[in-house]
């Protein structure tokens, strides 16, 4: 033999007499450490989500109430243009003490009270007094017609997390 390793052969010795491992037995350590490696993605992965859900809360609960005295008539004025034909844009202008929840619909106009309501209608938080949206009504897939664009405060629950001043509105607006 010579040193240019033409001739060499490494032989694989087995230093602590254990014999060889069966095809199963491989199989059962890699569903082991396969197991192992999804339980620590598990564990990094809810705490990414619990990081990330611990700062939307953080985000949502920045508006703090202040106690701004209630006007003597409060109103929503709303001006609305439809800049496709399934969105709305909404510049909202409001005297109510912020923040309130409001209700954005987009209605068929000429509907009678006891017809099937044919329309789309959102929740929406206002926190400035004049504030501007969009209104997507893709989803609904509303027949072509003319549209009214109202938005409207409902005593019993728009004011549930504001101000108090604004829990006294004991109409809809």
């Amino acid at each position: 033999m010579g040193i240019d390793g033409a001739e060499i052969k490494r032989k694989r010795t087995n230093k602590t007499n254990t014999p060889p491992l069966s095809s199963y037995q491989k199989a059962y350590r890699f569903l082991i450490i396969l197991v192992g490696v999804l339980v620590v993605a598990g564990v990094l992965w809810s705490s990414i989500a619990a990081d990330y859900k611990s700062r939307q809360v953080s985000k949502t609960t920045i508006i703090k109430p202040h106690n701004t005295p209630l006007p003597q008539n409060p109103k929503i004025e709303v001006l609305a243009e439809a800049v496709s034909d399934n969105e709305v844009n909404f510049q909202v202008r409001t005297n109510i003490p912020l923040p309130v929840e409001v209700m954005a619909s987009v209605d068929l106009l000429q509907q009678a009270p006891d017809e099937t309501y044919i329309g789309h209608s959102e929740k929406i938080i206002l926190t400035d007094n004049l504030q501007t949206f969009t209104i997507d009504t893709s989803t609904k897939h509303l027949p072509n017609g003319s549209y009214s664009a109202e938005v409207t405060f409902y005593p019993n629950w728009g004011a549930k997390h504001g101000q108090q001043s604004a829990k006294l509105i004991s109409e809809k607006i």
